[in-house]
């Protein structure tokens, strides 16, 4: 009588656990719910899918910023002096070495660059105006260096030479890069020429006398990349300008 008992519990005891799951659990969640679960796991399936989307735009957008177009100024070199007849030392030529830090051309390149040598500092409200006669137009390719050049007067080299005056170099370069949809891209730079040496002379104006090297430092403004400088939209729209 004893087993015939115990086989009767547990029959009882598996019928009131499924009484409980349908009435707890089964009913409450499952019983006529299709639509309402067809509605969660399209909507599961649905910012699965957007997170997918979003993981392979944000692939997408690391990829072209690593391999966009970067113009920045690797900085002045020596070129050569300019002479008049018969030998006469006027100038100097300097080469603004431009690299494209990435893997795909810059396009529609355009540059402008000024000299100048000033007393002092440059003011505070300076405007940096670009030398138009300075234009260059070129493309930059991956990885690539492209120069160009600005011309320096004996009367400003013998004046910083002499600590009489601060020589600066400031220019811009507006440019595109391959990406269809991407903004125009902006580069601007300012520097100060703080020390020149010439060669065993002891003055730069003595006849044999001969620059071969110089300092330079960045100066305290006009040195910013795209939306960055505070004149962006009115230096695009100038520098593109015919």
């Amino acid at each position: 009588m004893s087993e015939i008992t115990n086989s009767q519990q547990e029959t009882q005891n598996g019928q009131h656990k499924e009484h409980y799951l349908r009435r707890y659990i089964w009913n409450p969640l499952f019983k006529d719910k299709g639509v309402m679960w067809t509605a969660v796991f399209t909507g599961i399936l649905t910012l699965f899918t957007y997170q997918l989307y979003r993981v392979a735009d944000l692939t997408d957008e690391t990829h072209r910023a690593n391999a966009r177009a970067f113009l920045s100024l690797a900085g002045p070199v020596l070129g050569p002096r300019y002479t008049a007849p018969p030998d006469e030392w006027i100038g100097q030529e300097f080469s603004l070495n431009w690299v494209n830090s990435g893997t795909t051309p810059a396009r529609n390149v355009i540059f402008q660059s000024s000299v100048e040598a000033w007393p002092n500092d440059l003011p505070a409200e300076f405007s940096y105006a670009d030398n138009r006669a300075s234009r260059v137009n070129g493309i930059v390719g991956p990885k690539a260096v492209y120069g160009t050049l600005a011309h320096v007067s004996k009367a400003d080299l013998v004046s910083t030479w002499q600590s009489k005056s601060h020589l600066f170099f400031w220019g811009s370069v507006v440019y595109k890069d391959i990406f269809p949809g991407d903004p125009d891209r902006l580069t601007e730079f300012c520097l100060e020429m703080t020390h020149l040496t010439i060669n065993n002379a002891k003055d730069i104006l003595e006849p044999n006398a001969a620059l071969i090297g110089f300092q330079w430092q960045s100066c305290k403004a006009h040195n910013c990349y795209d939306e960055d400088c505070k004149d962006y939209s009115a230096k695009v729209k100038e520098l593109q300008a015919e």
